[in-house]
């Protein structure tokens, strides 16, 4: 198994989805072999692991994981698969986010200051944490700009959910994308910087919708009635990989830019969800 996984990471890297499936009895983080069909589970423990990102080398994943108790955040590599903790001691931590350059992970935590969510980075080299600069209570699932000037996340602000734009360079207020009467979450960055791909109910259905870094220019790529949510771009941008409950439970789907040739990926009668496209390293 540790050989197959290696070959793939040598010859095939932009073929690769890492998901989260409870397929085993509980959420593992699996990789997806898009050429060969094949499903390889890479956590392998009695504990729910999800919601993974990959380093920009496409060598290791920073995920989600309960085995401590609590949501905290552990890095594994796939060549040893050994699951470390990110932060010691390790805080309350959720939807991490490796930024482009390798250097900083973005995750979410709890503020009990606020007793709200807040956006936090963590400096892999100096194991220090810092926060997003005005930061927005209820703010979680960041996601960086491929420069990574930028980071766009969701923030809950009853009675909905909306998308934000913050720097990472200065503490100006964030800027608001998404202002409407609905809910607009889960933002992706393309790989190029032109667009945010994000999943919204904004047309009665959760479908999703690209946009502009500015928040204008929304496309509304799915319409099936179903649930179609948490986009991911391929490394060229040229795809994305969705999870949508069309065939009756949450599986993985795959589709052009553009909204067309869906196709289905995974076929098991469980929950695959957080796909995460293997960058080209």
């Amino acid at each position: 198994m540790l050989t197959f996984v290696l070959e793939i990471g040598r010859f095939v890297p932009s073929e690769i989805v890492a998901f989260s499936s409870n397929r085993s009895g509980n959420f593992e983080v699996y990789l997806l072999d898009l050429l060969h069909d094949v499903v390889i589970n890479l956590t392998r423990n009695p504990y729910d692991d999800y919601a993974a990102h990959w380093a920009p080398d496409g060598e290791r994943l920073v995920f989600m994981s309960e085995r401590l108790g609590g949501p905290v955040l552990f890095i594994m590599g796939l060549e040893d698969k050994i699951a470390t903790v990110l932060i010691d001691p390790p805080p309350p931590s959720y939807t991490p986010a490796w930024s482009p350059d390798g250097t900083q992970i973005a995750f979410t935590t709890y503020d009990p200051s606020f007793s709200e969510t807040l956006i936090s980075f963590f400096d892999v080299a100096e194991s220090r944490i810092s926060a997003l600069g005005s930061g927005i209570p209820g703010a979680t699932q960041p996601d960086w700009s491929p420069d990574g000037a930028w980071i766009a996340f969701q923030v809950y602000s009853p009675p909905d959910v909306e998308i934000y734009v913050g720097s990472t360079q200065n503490d100006a207020y964030p800027r608001l994308l998404t202002d409407n009467n609905s809910n607009d979450w889960n933002p992706r960055w393309s790989p190029d910087g032109t667009q945010i791909a994000f999943t919204s109910d904004r047309d009665g259905a959760m479908d999703i919708y690209t946009m502009s870094p500015t928040g204008t220019n929304p496309r509304r790529l799915t319409t099936d009635s179903a649930i179609d949510e948490d986009p991911a771009w391929s490394p060229e941008g040229n795809f994305l990989v969705f999870v949508s409950e069309r065939d009756g439970n949450p599986e993985l789907y795959r589709m052009n830019a553009d909204g067309s040739r869906i196709r289905r990926l995974t076929f098991h009668p469980s929950t695959d969800w957080f796909p995460a496209w293997r960058p080209r390293p």
